[in-house]
């Protein structure tokens, strides 16, 4: 979201929506706070528009960003590792899995929510959780309430509007991926 804020044509309707859900967070009467790892930090830095660093800027002022530092979760890393061996027709996911799993370490050690366009990890996840041996328990990353403000099904917005409740159609895995 972070790159995709920034564009600045206004009829791109990606750039609108991730700006909106990104300024929602910041003037919502919830008062929503935002949580940073070291990882997810430098991957917002490196991809973020002048929008992004302005809204970044704007929510640390208001001391609305949790620091949590370098954070990586040893045990849930040899989970997903273990059950990703024993699916072979995803090992060539694997990469890909823990490019992407600072998110879930972050959720986990927050909310449990993630705002986040990439369909990509959602499935890769999602797959991992729901076609996994039965012997590895990932139920904790199934928890996890993933959002896509692009998908218009999902109204984001309205739901940040609402307080990001809980519900059972946003966690991950009940997530809509494509097997």
């Amino acid at each position: 979201m972070a790159r995709s804020a920034g564009r600045t044509v206004i009829e791109d309707p990606v750039s609108k929506v991730c700006r909106n859900t990104l300024l929602t967070l910041e003037k919502s009467k919830f008062a929503y706070q935002i949580v940073m790892t070291q990882c997810l930090l430098e991957e917002w830095e490196r991809n973020a528009s002048v929008f992004a660093l302005w809204w970044l800027t704007q929510m640390r002022s208001k001391k609305r960003v949790v620091n949590l530092g370098n954070v990586e979760i040893d045990h849930l890393r040899e989970r997903v590792d273990k059950a990703i061996g024993l699916l072979p027709e995803r090992r060539d996911a694997r990469d890909r899995i823990f490019e992407d799993i600072h998110l879930i370490e972050a959720a986990l050690m927050s909310d449990k929510r993630i705002i986040s366009r990439d369909e990509n990890a959602r499935c890769h996840f999602y797959y991992v959780i729901t076609f996994g041996p039965s012997t590895i328990d990932l139920s904790d990353i199934g928890e996890i309430l993933w959002v896509n403000p692009e998908k218009a099904e999902e109204d984001v917005i309205g739901w940040l509007e609402s307080g990001a409740p809980e519900e059972e159609t946003r966690c991950l895995r009940n997530s809509a991926c494509p097997v």
